[in-house]
């Protein structure tokens, strides 16, 4: 049940996947609420120029917060071909699709098949398939008019940001992120994006039982989910306005944790209307991350966006999800610098409206 805390907390828990983490777990009778998630992010450069950001999840959600039980499939994608210059401002015209949150493309509980045995799970749901056989993984099928035939290798621990799925049982909540690389095609419309060798994120999340209410903990300048990705750095950081933040780095063949939200700020440097939306959108950051080996400095720069809202009991949620570029520097305690070039991508997630204001 959905209460007025915000009880977001993060832990610096990493190592492999092990495939049971990527199974159903319907077995553990979850009770009460449940967020059962599985999902990918690719961003990447196509072989024609197209900079893009695909976003394919899948849900199991039931609960309180949720108004309606259901099975959900969401296929985002957002591309477009733009120069250097054109990159430091955002661009309307920027191609994008989303399906899955609206009320009605929720699916009839039960719609959603995995298969759970043996050394490879499979998530289907209304044409989408991801297959997940750790390290390796795949995301093919059809929804929303986007087809999908995609090969994805992890490439750092998974990071156990949500707990670990050792102790899913007594807390009720456990999930991760990794950094991936990925290949293969998106069609859209008539057109193949080809790409190779691009940057991906594989999540994985459970909560159950009980279901902090996202209206609450998203609510001033919300909720920011984003990551950076180049060659021989990497980075992710979710953070609210104030309020508890959790992030990791891959540089140096390690990976390192933000220990504290206090040694951790993302800043917006720049703005516009969403002449669609009509909503003032940030679409530039600095994002600072303290961690006992170093300090991560990066600026996030956006220049395309698919937003969408979310309804949850008692209010309406917006949610921007950007194509970015970031320039990103790695300081380490005893001097040496990793800078480089970076691709980005960026969920910023904000309650747009709540009935009632008194809580």
């Amino acid at each position: 049940m959905a209460s007025g805390k915000d009880v977001q907390q993060y832990s610096n828990a990493a190592g492999p996947i092990d495939i049971e983490y990527e199974r159903s777990l319907r077995s553990k009778h979850f009770p009460g609420d449940l967020f059962n998630d599985y999902g990918f992010v690719i961003r990447a450069r196509a072989e024609t120029g197209e900079d893009f950001h695909l976003w394919s999840f899948i849900y199991e959600q039931k609960g309180e917060e949720v108004i309606i039980d259901g099975d959900v499939s969401q296929t985002l994608l957002v591309y477009g071909n733009y120069s250097d210059e054109e990159k430091q401002y955002m661009h309307p015209d920027a191609g994008f699709v989303n399906k899955g949150q609206n009320i009605d493309d929720y699916l009839k509980p039960g719609s959603l098949k995995i298969q759970d045995e043996g050394d490879e799970v499979v998530w289907e749901l209304d044409g989408r398939i991801h297959t997940g056989k750790p390290p390796n993984f795949e995301v093919k099928g059809s929804h929303a008019g986007v087809k999908c035939n995609i090969t994805v290798r992890q490439t750092s621990p998974a990071f156990f940001h949500k707990g670990h799925f050792d102790n899913l049982a007594n807390n009720g909540t456990a999930g991760y992120v990794t950094h991936c690389r990925a290949s293969g095609t998106i069609e859209i419309h008539g057109k193949t994006l080809k790409f190779t060798d691009g940057h991906a994120i594989h999540e994985r999340i459970v909560q159950s039982g009980y279901i902090p209410d996202r209206l609450v903990y998203m609510d001033g300048r919300g909720l920011n989910w984003m990551h950076g990705f180049s060659d021989n750095l990497s980075w992710y950081i979710i953070a609210g306005e104030g309020k508890a933040a959790g992030g990791m780095i891959n540089v140096g063949g390690e990976q390192v944790y933000l220990i504290s939200p206090k040694t951790a700020s993302i800043e917006e440097l720049a703005h516009w209307v969403d002449p669609k939306s009509k909503v003032l959108q940030p679409y530039q950051w600095k994002v600072v991350m303290q961690t006992p080996q170093g300090t991560l400095e990066a600026r996030v720069f956006a220049y395309g966006r698919a937003y969408y809202t979310w309804i949850r009991r008692g209010g309406v949620l917006i949610v921007n999800q950007y194509v970015a570029n970031a320039t990103a520097k790695f300081t380490f305690t005893d001097g040496r610098v990793v800078e480089e070039p970076q691709m980005a991508s960026v969920e910023q997630m904000r309650t747009l409206y709540r009935q009632s204001l008194d809580q």
